[in-house]
């Protein structure tokens, strides 16, 4: 069976004016408690554009949506965000999981699971030999640089990354 319900968050306060986490819904947690899935809608009635969250995934998380409404049409589509394999072809240098997050969460300073998120994709496009690992060098100890991740390069030009 398949049941989609609307709720909405706790009031706004103000260390916490956006809800992001399953918390943030309004009453008992027996709500979401019993959902295989909730995502966030945010935006303001009416708004052309809002954005969706997944607060709790049943399996594999969805990253943020910006999502477009034409209310005259009624049509809903999503815009395109960040493709991390074109970000780490545009890199020459290549990309940190911290750099990489940076670009697909818009943020200056992404948070240690968003960080954690973006690793995780560039070792998924590692695996399927989209791109390549390259670790990071000792730098004092057990200090170490942080490793960086490069587009791999086309099949038989194996010669760029050496």
């Amino acid at each position: 069976m398949e049941l989609a319900l609307a709720h909405h968050q706790r009031k706004a306060s103000a260390e916490n004016r956006r809800p992001r986490t399953i918390a943030d819904v309004y009453g008992s947690t027996f709500i979401v408690g019993g959902a295989g899935s909730v995502i966030l809608l945010w935006g303001d009635p009416g708004d052309p554009v809002v954005e969706l969250s997944h607060l709790k995934p049943p399996a594999e998380q969805l990253e943020p949506l910006t999502i477009e409404i034409d209310h005259q049409r009624g049509v809903v589509s999503a815009l395109v965000k960040t493709d991390l394999l074109a970000a780490l072809r545009a890199a020459p240098l290549g990309l940190s999981a911290r750099e990489a997050a940076a670009r697909l969460y818009e943020s200056a300073a992404p948070s240690r699971a968003e960080i954690e998120k973006a690793r995780r994709k560039l070792e998924k496009l590692a695996e399927r030999c989209l791109a390549v690992r390259r670790e990071g060098e000792a730098l004092r100890g057990a200090v170490r640089e942080a490793d960086r991740y490069f587009a791999a390069p086309p099949e038989g030009h194996q010669e760029a990354l050496d």
